[in-house]
Formats: C-alpha cells, sequence, structure tokens
C-alpha cells in the first residue's frame, strides 16, 4: 500500500509555474537512466517499447485528454490558466497531471520545490534519486525520481522553453505520481502509457 493519502489541494490556479508544454520537437539524452520509469519514458519517447493499452479507458478534460488502465479514475477540474486531473487508485489520489499555460519562466529547481510545497510536504523531506533532462518534440523536459523517506514520487516538467535549467514561459505539462516501491516496474508502466497518450507520442 502507498505510505500515506496524496493529499492534492485543488488551489492550482495560484502555482507560480513557468510553461511546459505538449507539443515540441526531438529531443536529448545523455545519460542513459535507471530508474525504471525515467528509463522507460524516455524510451518510450524515441519509440522503443510497446505498452499495450487495449483496456485502457479514454477520459477527456476540457483542454487535454489521456488513456488511462482499468485500475485507475480520473477527476478533471479546470481553473484559471490550467486544467488539473486528480488520478486516483484503490480510493487514493496518487498523481496529478497539470496542463496549462504561463507567462512566467522560473528555474526548475524552484518549480520542483514549488511542487513539492503545495502537494508533497506531508510526505516531509525527500531526495533527489535520479534526475534526467532533454526534449521531448523541441520542448525542455526534466523528469525527477524522489523518495520522501521510502515513498517513491515521479516527477515530469515539460516546457516551451528551450533552456533545460528553466521552465516557461509559455504552455506546460507538469506530472506528478506516487508509486508502489515494490511494484516500481507496473507503475512506470502505466505511468509512462498515460504519458505518451496524453503527448500523443503513441
Amino acid at each position: 500500500m502507498l505510505k500515506r493519502i496524496f493529499l492534492l489541494l485543488l488551489a492550482v490556479c495560484t502555482i507560480s509555474l513557468v510553461t511546459l508544454t505538449t507539443s515540441c520537437f526531438g529531443h536529448f539524452y545523455p545519460n542513459e537512466p535507471s530508474d525504471p520509469f525515467i528509463k522507460l519514458f524516455t524510451k518510450a519517447i524515441d519509440g522503443n517499447v510497446e505498452i499495450h493499452m487495449d483496456d485502457w479507458t479514454d477520459v477527456h478534460g476540457d483542454i487535454f485528454s489521456f488513456l488511462v488502465p482499468p485500475e485507475f479514475t480520473v477527476k478533471f477540474d479546470m481553473g484559471d490558466s490550467l486544467e488539473c486531473a486528480d488520478i486516483g487508485f484503490q480510493g487514493i489520489i496518487v498523481g496529478k497531471i497539470l496542463v496549462g499555460e504561463s507567462n512566467e519562466s522560473q528555474s526548475i529547481s524552484f518549480v520542483i520545490e514549488d511542487l513539492v510545497n503545495l502537494y508533497l510536504e506531508n510526505f516531509g523531506d525527500y531526495e533527489i534519486l535520479e534526475s534526467f533532462r532533454g526534449y521531448v518534440h523541441g520542448n525542455s523536459m526534466n523528469i525527477r525520481a524522489l523518495d520522501f523517506s521510502g515513498q517513491l514520487c515521479w516527477m515530469v516538467l515539460i516546457s516551451e522553453s528551450r533552456n533545460l535549467d528553466s521552465f516557461g514561459q509559455g504552455e506546460f505539462l507538469v506530472f506528478i505520481g506516487l508509486v508502489e516501491r515494490n511494484q516500481t516496474e507496473q507503475w512506470a508502466d502505466w505511468y509512462t502509457g498515460m504519458l505518451i497518450t496524453l503527448l500523443e507520442l503513441r
């Protein structure tokens, strides 16, 4: 079971994030990742993996949609500048996808800390297990594997910025997902499938 209930607040419109986008071109991967999600997701972007989604469901919000396995539920909420999708598993919110647009530009480190403070502060201190950055469809992409005292969390930030150290300006996509530590391969498969269908990479 997950360590705690993932408390995701709906006050998303106040997030001072910079941009992440769902439209991009090309990619750049300096090192081979070891984290199962980072490895699978980056390979999926290259088209080098196949995820079976025959029984997955297409879920739609106002501005984006994606496929989810039958084990999950999704609730969309629309704000002033972005739309949020809460991803539920066995009655617990385990993930969030934010898609929108920002007029600001901030450092990646600041945005990650802001996301942790907004959505993950109940889990306490964390360490970064692995980082990855590159480009997807020409947009900057930063991925983090975070460890909150045993609770694993994956985070993806995609923005229209060409600077890998900056988030924004423009359209953005943020993904935050908690993981069952003893089933990382399965959760990597699920989350990767959701994201590549959202990014229309499938």
